[in-house]
């Protein structure tokens, strides 16, 4: 009776404010664009607002400290969007009420405020589809927040884009954390390829913290003690399901990061978990070394972005249950990215988690040096475009208070290291997964779980039910996509049993041996090859040649530099001929011959019958290429992705898709020839700029299609027996249209000469 008056009493008083009259407005991120939209302000109106206004006030009212899944409903809205620097524009939108607690909304003044998670339904706000408008109460310190996210970035962590907004929503106004969401449209502007990401499975910790009530005030201990036993049992899922059944190498992909990230879990749990253990599960992080795969440069890497989070005083980010990560399957380890820190750089710091390395100094001394090394003009020019109002000699305040925190933490590192508590790889794992058991069995949990087996040859895998840990997972059974994704995402239920995820059946052989290069050619690079291929390397011809023997042949190199050399991969033309449809592979490698964040210096590089997504496939690479050339390709000839290039030749033959592609990414090509192109001459998208000297294409689908928010600059052109000489357009919603600009054009032998979208451009100064 109470609830009911009460609810009544709000609607009376809000439904006042329901006034608001928005106008039609051009759609947002459409057009073409290179610079980004400095956001302003944003004004909201929820289609049934009666309906969303009713739910608000059934989660003020509700008599759990949690925000109740089943209110955390979706409503369809519209949304103009303010900026500094340009129009404003509109988007349709689907929200819902953000947050685990209720700190995440609140009643004043006969409004209510709340978080808010929005997924936009057409176009984009620089790029972005999805993101949080957060409380600023709710994220710490929230100079901090934009702060922290904007230092790491600019030493490459993954962390998402932030910024403050003024945000109207039913007549009232309020000062909101705008974040974008950890999505692919996060990770391809942190030029990471599309993969796995992954956290910690909190649905055991809710639900048992559900069970606390309101008295009113909220019960720390109590929820904490709840948090406790869900924190014992769980383990990890994937977020981004829909990538991994997109085929089934992405699936395997998916499947054994998992695997591996969820043996890291059962080593988390086991260290606040075991008897003679005098320490909380609030002063653990995940074992950086593990998280590491075992390479002791990635594992310096994750210190350092360790070190910068607790140097802020994030310490709520490394709970288990807050963790994400993205698998970076090129280089096989879990990088972190950065999520909920509840930070305070000014805060008195006091602890330093663990379990840490036992060399973890060297990395506190390199996280000073990376800090000292920033520039902090230009740092703080990047923090007023995120409408971060505060003044420089705070900016630079808080790099102090960092390096402060840094030397206290090195210290109590060096008071801790008497202890030896340092990262440990349990090999033998069944000490940890009797741990698991005896938690699953304490809490009288009966969950089945589900290990899986494959063939990476042959691409399949199987399902196999298990009595929790017992090693007769006998029981094979069938899933499809939708069962996958929920297996994946934690939330698979079968006969009304819970379903979970675990692991391997079987240890899986190395797929890849790798070896490491470093003389006059090649500069602390790693050179990782599967059983498909051999190699040799004649330094004196200065030619590294790989040489295809099976159909799954795969090479590609990592990090470092290389100069001086030619790489040639010689692909088998009878497995061309056989016209294998193995395009991608487990670690998403799309080339037969892949060069991943390596600085090149006057290389010439070829491909020569691939039977590979792409012949060559150049990724988050920068510098100089003498000449480029593929021949004979079942699918792309050549793929270039994130990279920064100058390119003085390109030759491209026979490619059956396109012949080259760029995608985010700035390209400089002075000379190129294209023949025989099944789609695309000259593909470009994502957001790239494109600069061609002198280009020939000659019988393609599309001679030049630009997309996506790209931009190509054409000196001279000659086009023939093409449908279509050019095209720009639109074609992902997280970008623009295209832009193609040409000053001296000749096209000949063609359908069409150009085209063209609404979104797009075209121009050309001289047609010859």
């Amino acid at each position: 009776m109470f609830t009911t008056f009460r609810i009544g009493l709000f609607v009376t008083i809000l439904f006042a404010y329901n006034n608001i009259s928005l106008a039609n407005l051009p759609e947002c991120g459409k057009k073409y664009h290179r610079t980004e939209q400095r956001l302003k302000s944003l004004e909201i109106k929820v289609d049934e607002n009666r309906s969303w206004q009713i739910n608000s006030i059934r989660i003020i009212t509700d008599s759990s400290h949690l925000i109740p899944n089943k209110l955390k409903k979706k409503f369809n809205s519209k949304i103009i969007f303010h900026f500094y620097n340009s129009p404003s524009c509109e988007l349709r939108a689907k929200m819902r009420v953000h947050g685990n607690f209720k700190d995440h909304i609140f009643y004043k003044d006969g409004k209510i405020f709340q978080s808010l998670d929005v997924s936009l339904l057409s176009g984009n706000i620089n790029n972005i589809t999805k993101f949080k408008l957060l409380l600023k109460e709710t994220r710490g310190n929230f100079e901090d927040e934009i702060f922290i996210t904007e230092l790491l970035r600019s030493l490459d962590f993954l962390a998402p884009r932030t910024k403050i907004v003024n945000v109207k929503l039913d007549q009232k106004n309020i000062e909101m954390i705008f974040q974008e969401k950890i999505s692919k449209e996060f990770l391809e502007f942190n030029k990471r390829r599309e993969g796995p990401i992954l956290e910690g499975d909190e649905k055991y910790m809710m639900k048992y913290a559900s069970r606390v009530k309101n008295n009113p005030g909220i019960n720390w201990y109590e929820i904490h003690e709840q948090f406790k036993l869900g924190k014992k049992i769980q383990l990890s899922k994937q977020t981004n399901s829909s990538w991994s059944i997109k085929n089934q190498k992405f699936t395997i992909t998916s499947l054994d990061a998992l695997s591996k990230l969820n043996q890291i879990y059962l080593e988390y749990m086991y260290n606040f978990s075991f008897d003679n253990n005098a320490y909380s599960i609030l002063d653990y992080n995940m074992n950086n070394y593990l998280l590491s795969q075992g390479n002791k440069k990635k594992e310096l890497r994750l210190n350092i972005f360790n070190n910068l989070v607790l140097a802020a005083n994030g310490h709520h980010m490394f709970y288990g249950n807050n963790r994400k990560f993205y698998w970076n399957s090129f280089e096989g380890f879990f990088e972190p990215i950065y999520y909920d820190g509840n930070l305070g750089i000014d805060k008195k710091f006091s602890k330093l988690n663990k379990p840490f390395s036992a060399d973890y100094d060297i990395s506190i001394k390199k996280t000073k040096l990376l800090i000292n090394q920033i520039n902090k003009d230009n740092f703080y020019q990047q923090l007023s475009k995120n409408n971060l109002s505060i003044k420089k000699e705070k900016v630079l305040s808080k790099f102090r208070q960092i390096n402060i925190n840094l030397d206290i933490i090195e210290e109590i590192f060096l008071e801790n290291k008497k202890e030896e508590f340092f990262n440990i790889n349990f090999k033998n794992t069944n000490k940890l997964t009797s741990n698991y058991n005896d938690n699953l069995n304490a809490q009288q949990k009966n969950i089945k779980l589900v290990k899986f087996d494959t063939n990476l040859e042959q691409s399949n895998f199987s399902f196999f039910l298990c009595e929790k840990f017992s090693e007769k997972c006998l029981k094979k059974i069938d899933l499809d996509n939708v069962q996958i994704r929920k297996l994946l995402e934690g939330n698979f239920i079968l006969n009304n049993n819970d379903i979970q995820f675990f692991s391997r059946l079987n240890n899986v052989n190395k797929d890849f041996s790798k070896i490491k290069f470093d003389n006059e050619f090649f500069n602390d690079v790693t050179f990782y090859y599967n059983n498909g291929v051999t190699y040799t390397f004649d330094k004196a011809n200065k030619t590294f040649s790989i040489n295809q023997i099976s159909q799954t042949g795969r090479a590609y190199f990592v990090n470092g530099s290389i100069k001086n050399i030619s790489i040639k991969f010689n692909g088998d033309r009878n497995f061309f001929e056989k016209k294998n449809l193995n395009q991608y592979d487990h670690r998403t490698l799309t080339g037969c011959l892949s060069i991943i964040n390596v600085e090149l210096k006057k290389l010439e590089i070829s491909s020569i019958n691939s039977n590979c997504e792409d012949g060559i496939n150049i990724i988050k690479s920068k510098g100089h290429i003498k000449k480029l050339k593929s021949q004979n390709s079942l699918f792309d000839g050549i793929d270039l992705d994130f990279s920064n290039l100058l390119i003085e030749n390109v030759e491209v033959g026979n490619s059956l898709n396109d012949c080259i592609d760029f995608s985010g990414g700035d390209y400089q090509i002075k000379n190129s020839y294209f023949t025989n192109c099944g789609d695309k001459g000259i593909s470009v998208g994502e957001n790239s700029l494109l600069n061609i000297s002198q280009t020939k294409i000659s019988s393609a689908n599309i001679g030049i299609a630009s997309k996506d928010s790209s931009k190509i600059a054409i000196e001279n052109s000659d086009i023939s027996e093409t449908e279509n000489c050019l095209a720009a357009y639109n074609k992902k919603q997280e970008f623009g249209g295209g832009e193609i600009v040409i000053n001296n054009s000749l096209c000949k032998k063609f359908l069409n000469a150009n085209l063209l979208d609404e979104y797009s451009k075209i121009e050309i100064k001289n047609n010859l």
